[in-house]
């Protein structure tokens, strides 16, 4: 890790990255073997909601620590964005959405209801990008909304649901996010990874199957849940990648302060192993 990159900060997105659960791949788990519709299925979908809407509010937070420090404005503004934008999903949003599946419903073919699915998740997305958050929390939002309304019936996205497992997952992977793994072939970056994904894994599992004894769930109630939110996914390499682009944006600022005070932004600016090694501080 450069000398130059805050260990709080480096940390704390780790720990923020960690923590989430790969909803999608809970999902799919869970219907292939039956336990979708169950209540111990319902209960794990039900805390990785809850999990993931916490961490994209620890996101906010730490991406407002990386670039403009930790003060109680930023603070503030960091917690009340997302805040702000999930009140709104769930009051203003919530019955616009009510509204437009019941239209699309009335069309016996799913093309109608897949347009405007396809049109609320974008809108939420765009929205959540200009309150300065991920658009992925934005997406994220619109589909807990979309499923909170009862209106639509799951046979009917079928179609958009092939398109996106067949195409859009496959090309997301590969052209959207920035991954360099060629670190990994040191030796000591490998074994710190290994550790760091023990340490989140066993955490993770040891604080869902405690909390789930302390609200008198069974053994294997407890374990199962422990199991199922260890699910892990693209959520955590999107905010990796989010605390990459923060990092960026913070020495973009040291640079051009040293720029105003006659300093070498040139110098920076020519040597590219900066911002590679600022890459891959905030991983």
């Amino acid at each position: 890790m450069p000398g130059d990159v805050d260990r709080v900060v480096f940390a704390s997105f780790l720990g923020v990255a960690m923590c989430v659960s790969a909803l999608p791949v809970i999902a799919k788990t869970l219907s292939d073997m039956g336990f979708l519709h169950r209540p111990v299925g319902q209960l794990i979908l039900t805390a990785g909601m809850v999990d993931d809407t916490v961490a994209w509010f620890l996101l906010s937070l730490v991406t407002a620590l990386a670039t403009a420090g930790l003060t109680a404005g930023h603070v503030g503004l960091a917690l009340a964005s997302p805040a702000v934008f999930l009140v709104l999903a769930c009051t203003v949003g919530r019955m616009a959405v009510r509204a437009v599946l019941r239209r699309t419903a009335r069309s016996a073919e799913p093309g109608a209801t897949v347009a405007a699915v396809v049109v609320m998740v974008l809108l939420s997305a765009a929205g959540a990008h200009a309150l300065h958050q991920e658009p992925l929390f934005g997406a994220f939002v619109c589909g807990l909304v979309i499923s909170s309304t009862g209106e639509l019936a799951p046979n009917r996205l079928a179609a958009l649901r092939t398109v996106v497992m067949a195409v859009f997952a496959p090309v997301f992977f590969a052209a959207g996010l920035r991954m360099d793994l060629t670190g990994l072939a040191d030796p000591v970056v490998l074994g710190a990874a290994f550790l760091l994904l023990f340490v989140a894994v066993l955490g993770k599992f040891l604080g869902a199957y405690a909390g789930a004894r302390l609200s008198r769930r069974s053994r294997w109630e407890a374990l199962a849940l422990g199991a199922g939110l260890n699910a892990r996914g693209v959520v955590e390499v999107v905010i990796g990648d989010g605390g990459a682009a923060a990092g960026r944006a913070h020495h973009g600022d040291v640079h051009r302060h040293r720029a105003d005070r006659g300093g070498h932004l040139a110098d920076g600016a020519a040597d590219p192993d900066a911002g590679d090694e600022a890459r891959r501080g905030h991983r």
